[in-house]
């Protein structure tokens, strides 16, 4: 019969950015890694907004590192005022 050992996995944001994944055994920490999501932005959606479709296309996207920002103003009309040929964009200034 197998040996069964107490195995369980932590994930927590890491200040770089990424999600920091640990594997642990019975306990002990035994691997440490980092996990990102495999694009460079993260599609953004209202609240009151239905199930996308599948490949549809978001209305609002975000860095994944949180530098920038672009939402439409047909999306979030609230910003209409703000916006450039339909869309709000905004960027954290260098550092």
């Amino acid at each position: 019969m197998p040996r069964r050992t107490a195995l369980s996995f932590s994930r927590r944001p890491d200040p770089s950015g990424w999600v920091r994944i640990a594997v642990l055994v019975a306990g002990a920490e035994v691997f440490v890694g980092f996990m990102d999501h495999p694009y460079e932005e993260y599609e953004l959606w209202p609240t009151n907004a239905p199930l996308p479709e599948k490949g549809a296309e978001a209305p609002g996207r975000m860095s994944k590192h949180l530098w920038w920002l672009n939402l439409s103003a047909t999306a979030w009309p609230v910003l209409a005022d703000l916006a450039e040929e339909g869309w709000f964009s905004a960027e954290v200034p260098d550092r």
